[in-house]
């Protein structure tokens, strides 16, 4: 049968299969030994940034602080003195009363004491970023995820203690480029509704295959990990569009058959894109194409001339 070619919208998708993660995982651990002695949340829970998340027994580091704080006001007092005695020493140096070597000696002593002054607050210092590392807060909002130890747990560096998940979510899937090729921008459909658009494609690729990000419009609600199918939308215009079922694949190129004059004969066209029930194609024929199945279409151009009767396909 015939169709005239008709200027129309087209939206082309390709569905893929995508994976829905946080855009941000922690994997908390601590830096040092020690035994839990309290995990202050629940798996699924919502914490803030600082958020104190576990604890693990710190007493020795505090003991340790607690000494140095004593151990530096000690020291303190000591400087406050030997500065006192050194102002002394220089008042009387200036009048004549003391020799230089016993001026220079105290300046000396009060540089020793101002030094071990600064040295006990860079131990007080090293041992509150220990204890840090013993009260465990959260780095960014999110969601709890799995807690891997319990109170009583010893817990060693590098271990995880717990997972956090922030809530911004995104998907990602897998692909073989092909025409129309997925970009930045395009949007993604969850069924009918608009989700989000392809933010960008990863430098590297897994199994093979090019690996795509799509940032989503809102949190969907489903857990991390799971899948879902998507259909990203490669291409969306506007132009003359015929049946799919009008295009024939020849090795030379895409052709429609026209019917002109009486006879059919081969049109070349270029198809920007297509979906499962009609193609954009360019130039544009000015007129009637046939539709039918490719090994009828291309025996169309031997009949020689053709005579259309309205209501039928005629070979």
């Amino acid at each position: 049968m015939l169709v005239l070619p008709k200027e129309s919208s087209l939206r082309q998708t390709r569905p893929f299969l995508a994976q829905l993660t946080s855009v941000n995982i922690a994997h908390i651990a601590t830096k040092l030994n020690g035994l839990i002695t309290a995990v202050r949340v629940t798996e699924n829970q919502r914490v803030k940034k600082g958020e104190l998340l576990v604890q693990i027994d710190d007493r020795e580091t505090l003991s340790a602080i607690k000494s140095l704080k004593k151990d530096l006001k000690s020291l303190v007092a000591d400087l406050k003195y030997t500065q006192k005695l050194h102002t002394r020493n220089k008042a009387i140096f200036e009048v004549g009363g003391l020799a230089q070597e016993k001026l220079e000696a105290s300046q000396v002593a009060c540089a020793g004491k101002q030094a071990a002054v600064e040295g006990a607050r860079q131990k007080i210092a090293a041992q509150q970023i220990q204890l840090g590392y013993l009260n465990i807060r959260a780095p960014f909002d999110g969601i709890v995820a799995a807690i891997f130890l319990r109170k009583g747990n010893l817990a060693t560096p590098g271990q995880p203690l717990l997972t956090l998940h922030s809530p911004e979510q995104k998907l990602t899937f897998s692909y073989v480029p092909t025409s129309p090729n997925i970009a930045p921008g395009q949007a993604v459909f969850l069924g009918k509704e608009k989700i989000g658009k392809i933010l960008k494609r990863y430098s590297d690729a897994k199994n093979g295959l090019f690996v795509a990000e799509v940032v989503l419009d809102q949190p969907l609600d489903r857990p991390d990990d799971s899948f879902l199918s998507i259909d990203v939308v490669v291409f969306d215009g506007k132009g003359c569009t015929v049946p799919v079922n009008a295009l024939l694949h020849q090795k030379e190129g895409q052709q429609v058959m026209v019917y002109e004059n009486g006879r059919f004969k081969a049109f070349p066209v270029i198809i920007p894109g297509q979906n499962r029930e009609r193609a954009l194609i360019d130039p544009c024929p000015s007129f009637p194409v046939a539709v039918g199945s490719e090994a009828k279409l291309s025996l169309l151009s031997t009949y020689g001339h053709v005579r259309i009767i309205q209501g039928e396909a005629r070979d």
